[in-house]
This record gives structure tokens, sequence and C-alpha cells, in this order.
């Protein structure tokens, strides 16, 4: 499995939960909680350090114990969200993480199952999916190994698939760039399916779009 983390020092412009106005340590918590997901699981790391002051890859190397290589941009979201693809070689499982998300312990491996099933994965039951007129229609459910999931209409760009579905999808994610709503719209009306889990394995630290069912500030406090 192969892990393209992209983190940056920028400040969302949407409030966080926790640590709004300190980036580095929002990132903190958010790694910590990855890699206490993936522990077991021992993923390579390729980590995209954007727009970052050059003590990030103390606190980086200090917190992943997987192998890992640290690259430094200063390029923007807009064209790492392009720039991260490049990664994609082979048909190995490739997670595509954003920075700003918080896991539940020891769920790595319940990715690992669904992603070997499904053309594409999320780790996020986004709230807004509960919201009238942004249901999705048709849903379709199935259990994986004892964890119930979903398909959804769309999701942001954090997301697992197989190597052999992205290659044939790479043009498309290019071309959609940072773009994620309408990029998982288009998805589906070319026959891909998205699913997501319930309840959340993880939460975008977003205070207003926190995943439900969850007691999320119980599980970053555990990180502070």
């Amino acid at each position: 499995m192969i892990v393209i983390y992209r983190m940056t020092d920028v400040t969302s412009t949407n409030p966080s939960p926790v640590y709004w106005d300190d980036k580095m340590e929002l990132n903190k918590i958010c790694l910590r909680s990855f890699v206490e997901a993936f522990k077991n699981i021992k993923p390579k790391v390729k980590m995209i350090l954007d727009r970052c002051p050059n003590s990030y890859a103390s606190f980086v190397k200090y917190l992943v114990p997987f192998p890992m290589e640290i690259e430094f941009t200063s390029s923007g979201v807009r064209e790492n969200a392009v720039h991260q693809y490049d990664y994609v070689k082979d048909d190995d499982l490739y997670l595509f993480q954003e920075c700003d998300y918080l896991y539940l312990p020891d769920t790595g491996q319940q990715m690992i199952d669904a992603a070997n099933e499904f053309d594409f994965i999320s780790p996020y039951d986004h709230p807004d999916k509960y919201k009238k007129g942004m249901i999705p229609k048709n849903i379709k459910y199935s259990t994986i190994n004892g964890k119930k999931w979903r398909t959804t209409d769309s999701t942001t760009s954090t997301f697992m698939s197989r190597g052999e579905v992205l290659k044939k999808t790479l043009s498309l994610f290019q071309s959609w760039g940072w773009e994620d709503h309408k990029r998982w719209i288009d998805f589906g009306t070319k026959g891909y399916t998205l699913w997501t889990p319930l309840p959340s394995i993880s939460t975008h630290m977003v205070e207003e779009f926190m995943a439900p069912g969850i007691d999320w500030k119980s599980v970053w406090e555990k990180y502070v």
C-alpha cells in the first residue's frame, strides 16, 4: 500500500474545531491519528510538504514510523492535486490523503478490505449526505468483514483505490484537478462506484462538516 500524503502549513478558510489558528499543531494531531490507524499496515508514504517550513521535516520523520520519502513544494493545492497522481506506477493500493483528517484507531485494514472490492472508497461519511435535497439516489449497501459501507455520489479528495483502476482514470483525475464534487459526479456517470463507511472511519476537521455519529473530540484529545 502506498500513501500520497499532501500536507500544507496554509490555514484553511474553513474553521477547524481545534487549532484553527495553528496549522502545524492541527497537522500533528491528524498525522498521529493516521499513524495509529495504519500502524499494523505499515504503508509506504510519499509526503508532499507544500508551502511548509523546513521544520516540518523533523516532526514528520519523528511521528511517521513507516518507509517514507519527503518532497517539499511551493506550488499550492491546485497544482499538487494533479502532481500527486504522478506517483501511480503499479497495481498497488493507493491512498490519497489530505492533511486535515482525523482517523479512528486501527481502521486501516477496513479501508483496504473495501478498496479491494470497490472502485473507490473514502474513509469519510460526509454529513451533507444527510441533508434534504442532497441525499444520493439509488444507494447500495454492503458489509465487508463486519464493516458496513454504502455508495455515495461524491466526497472530498481523500480516497483510496487500486492501481489498476487509477491507471484507467488518471486522465480524468488530471483534468478535474483539485475539483472534487464535480469529479466524482462525472465518475459516477461513467459507471464507477464510490463507497463510504457507516459509521465513519475518519472526519474532515472542519467544524461545520464533522462526520456524524462519532465523538470526535474524545478522539483528537488523545493526540493533543
